[in-house]
């Protein structure tokens, strides 16, 4: 894994997204919503969709960001959950990816799972104290369950 390569290719791509959310930002011809209220209805949907594509489009950037911080740092491709080495394949897939495979499927899937990124956290500190929560909450399940069972 060559992170010049890596480095180049990330901030390749962090162009290309700039271009584009200055597409998107820029004054487009004024949508005329004289017409009738189908025409109306699809300029809204049109500008929704907008809007979307750029919130994707800075959530990408801000993900490449970070990645590109991690190469800098000389920590990219090590998995921010367990420290282990992130699949090369995976980076190659992903070149913002800061989880290993295994642990990605553990975060996406856990049942009580606080998104880390609304909270304005990393993961380690969201997810941990509400998995812990989740965990005591099925050992009382489960304990409820065998007592009602006998």
């Amino acid at each position: 894994m060559n992170l010049q390569t890596i480095e180049r290719n990330i901030l390749k791509e962090l162009q290309t997204i700039a271009v584009l959310l200055r597409r998107q930002k820029d004054p487009a011809a004024a949508e005329s919503t004289r017409g009738d209220f189908f025409d109306a209805a699809q300029a809204v949907e049109h500008r929704e969709r907008e809007h979307l594509n750029v919130g994707r489009l800075a959530d990408r950037a801000r993900r490449l960001e970070a990645a590109l911080q991690r190469v800098r740092a000389g920590n990219y491709g090590t998995c921010r959950e367990c420290g282990e080495q992130i699949a090369p394949v995976r980076l190659e897939a992903i070149p913002a990816a800061d989880a290993c495979l295994r642990c990605q499927e553990r975060l996406e899937h856990a049942p009580d799972r606080l998104d880390a990124d609304t909270v304005g956290a990393s993961s380690r500190t969201a997810v941990q104290p509400e998995l812990s929560r989740g965990k005591r909450r099925r050992k009382r399940l489960a304990g409820s369950r065998a007592r009602s069972s006998r």
